[in-house]
């Protein structure tokens, strides 16, 4: 695939896969994500420092960023010309309520999220997958959205696995 959109925000994250495309970095991603059906109950609520978001927090941010970036891959896969919104993450996880739930629920959503994910970008073409549009200011590709999605989860499993869990 040539001609990719990639914002500099976003580098970090697309680098993350390493030369895969979407659909293969948001497979790949869910398969690392076993080790999260061992989660106790009780480490939902930990923060790894004061300040921190808790374990229920950070993954309630996943999945939230991961609706967001389906959300905006869907509209420019079908064409969308507008600008679509940004979101302001620190508001939508004071607003989220992850605290006040399981570990195990939140664990459940995610992996309907990811599921619901990996069968969007299986139904787009190629032709879909290098349409762009405009989120948050920035000009993207549907294309890099799925790596995006991929690689700020991979991102994040990182966190949860080094500071979350030791």
């Amino acid at each position: 695939m040539t001609n990719l959109i990639i914002p500099p925000y976003y580098q970090a994250f697309v680098n993350l896969l390493e030369g895969k495309n979407a659909l293969e970095g948001l497979k790949a991603d869910y398969q690392a994500w076993s080790f999260a059906q061992e989660v106790a109950h009780d480490q939902g609520q930990k923060a790894y420092a004061p300040g921190k978001w808790t374990l229920n927090e950070l993954l309630a941010h996943i999945i939230d960023s991961e609706r967001v970036f389906a959300y905006r891959a869907m509209c420019f896969a079908r064409g969308e010309k507008q600008d679509l919104p940004g979101f302001e993450q620190d508001d939508y996880v004071a607003q989220s309520g992850a605290n006040a739930r399981q570990f195990s629920d939140m664990w459940q959503e995610f992996n309907q999220v990811r599921e619901a994910s990996i069968s969007l970008f299986s139904s787009f073409s190629e032709e879909a997958r290098m349409r762009s549009g405009h989120a948050n200011g920035l000009e993207i590709s549907v294309e890099v959205i799925g790596r995006v999605m991929a690689g700020h989860a991979m991102h994040h499993r990182g966190f949860i696995k080094n500071k979350y869990l030791i």
